[in-house]
């Protein structure tokens, strides 16, 4: 697993004050801003469970982005109002569901499934980033620490108390990782539509 030094970590820094990692939202760059914030004053569980809120939510923008605006409509400065309706709505159904009363949307599978057949992200990129979600995603966010302490140590614990005296080593590696992750998708601009 990749872990974040203290230069490179120092690298995501500069950049982001430099404006080389930009996202879609204001709320997305707040969210990175909170991680490398939280990050740093060794708030492991707060930036690892921040960092795969704003990992799905990397991917719910590009989608929705992706299909903005209907086929026959040519944005212009006269439907602007009309343009954000839409990506609104699309968003929502992105998130929500399409269908009145759906109580989901898509998950994440069905999204990266969408980007993929968009072309705008790989099979191969697809499996990586489900794999992600799968390996990681769901455990931090489920508190399912024990998950998470086979995937970094690469064993079973032997008991609950070694779990909880390595928590914060576990989450630590989660963070690096998941910002790692961040950083590659905005720095190499996949992810984000001009």
């Amino acid at each position: 697993m990749a872990t974040i030094n203290k230069i490179s970590f120092q690298k995501i820094i500069d950049a982001k004050k430099r404006g080389e990692i930009s996202f879609h939202l204001q709320m997305e760059n707040d969210m990175f801003e909170e991680i490398l914030s939280n990050y740093q004053e060794n708030r492991f569980l707060s930036s690892a469970s921040t960092a795969f809120v704003l990992y799905e939510r990397i991917f719910i923008t590009r989608l929705s982005r992706e299909i903005n605006s209907p086929n026959d409509f040519t944005p212009n400065k006269e439907n602007i109002f009309e343009q954000l309706d839409y990506l609104i709505n699309k968003e929502r159904e992105v998130v929500d569901g399409k269908k009145e009363g759906e109580k989901r949307g898509l998950s994440f599978k069905n999204i990266t499934k969408e980007l993929k057949e968009r072309k705008i992200i790989s099979e191969k990129e697809k499996e990586n980033y489900d794999s992600i979600y799968d390996e990681y995603r769901n455990p931090v966010l489920h508190g399912l620490t024990y998950r998470l302490y086979e995937s970094i140590f690469n064993k079973k614990p032997n008991n609950s108390l070694e779990i909880d005296l390595n928590y914060k080593i576990i989450y630590k590696r989660l963070s690096e990782k998941i910002i790692n992750e961040i950083y590659t998708l905005i720095s190499s601009k996949k992810l984000i539509k001009e």
